[in-house]
């Protein structure tokens, strides 16, 4: 019997206070709907939470969502694609730790290095890493070259050297790409004095390098006046040598004062540490 239907007769004639009071008790007993079931029963059903829908594991849904590394069954300790677990648990990335100026990764199921900063593996050898540090402050845009200072049309020759490395690594700062490397870019101011003409000349030599490397150097010049005049390029192999020769007119007759820029460049050919020298002629 319903309590609803009992609490009917329990009214009816003839029947005791007493028992009504009891009965009612007794049916809010049994029937009261706890408040946190009421609040789940107006969301839809309940459900084991610790069970996905889609029946996959919890705890595998939780870690791909984290994303988290793969680890093996056996080994809570074994992240596979790490350095220290490169395709198979234990298997480290040689030599076992970090080499100089690198860091090393795991890339699918092969070891590799990255290099860090300006730092080149010039060897290619995994054991010292990469080795090699490029010229520093890097300047590699015009808006960056080397200053080499200032001269008189009627001073001495400035001279300069630098390196040009690269590698075959990827790096984890931009470029990542060094197959070239980065260029090189100088500039020098000259001052026309009047007693002199600025005819600026400019020599490099490549005697260092391997003949298999091809450089690339360009130059121009940029009046005072914020004019600049036609560049001039050309390319040599290592071993050689190039001149070039800008441009400085910014007047017929009056001050040919300006700044000369000449950049640097690997074009192709194998790496090398080797590097070259430049001599100014004001």
């Amino acid at each position: 019997m319903r309590c609803t239907d009992a609490l009917s007769l329990a009214e009816g004639p003839g029947r005791l206070l007493v028992g009504v009071a009891l009965l009612a008790l007794s049916c809010a007993g049994s029937e009261a709907v706890p408040p946190a079931l009421e609040a789940r029963a107006a969301d839809g059903p309940v459900r084991d939470r610790s069970t996905p829908l889609d029946g996959e594991p919890a705890r595998e849904r939780a870690r791909d969502q984290a994303g988290a590394p793969d680890r093996a069954p056996d080994s809570a300790s074994c992240a596979l694609g790490t350095p220290d677990h490169c395709g198979a648990c234990g298997k480290a990335c040689p030599p076992g730790f970090d080499p100089p100026n690198a860091v090393r990764v795991c890339q699918g199921a092969s070891c590799e290095l990255q290099c860090l900063e300006e730092a080149y593996d010039v060897d290619g050898a995994a054991a010292n890493g990469c080795e090699l540090i490029d010229d520093l402050p890097i300047h590699d845009l015009v808006q960056t070259a080397r200053d080499l200072g200032a001269v008189s049309d009627c001073g001495n020759a400035i001279s300069a050297s630098g390196l040009l490395p690269s590698d075959g690594r990827a790096h984890l700062k931009a470029p990542t790409d060094r197959a070239n490397g980065r260029a090189d870019w100088f500039k020098l101011h000259i001052q026309d004095q009047g007693g002199c003409v600025v005819d600026a000349t400019v020599a490099i030599s490549l005697a260092g390098i391997p003949s298999g490397v091809s450089i690339r150097a360009t130059s121009f010049w940029r009046c005072d006046d914020g004019s600049e005049l036609a560049k001039v390029s050309k390319a040599a192999a290592g071993g050689a040598s190039l001149t070039l020769e800008p441009s400085t007119s910014c007047t017929f007759l009056g001050d040919d004062s300006g700044t000369l820029y000449l950049e640097l460049r690997k074009e192709s050919g194998p790496h090398t540490a080797q590097g070259y020298t430049l001599t100014i002629e004001p």
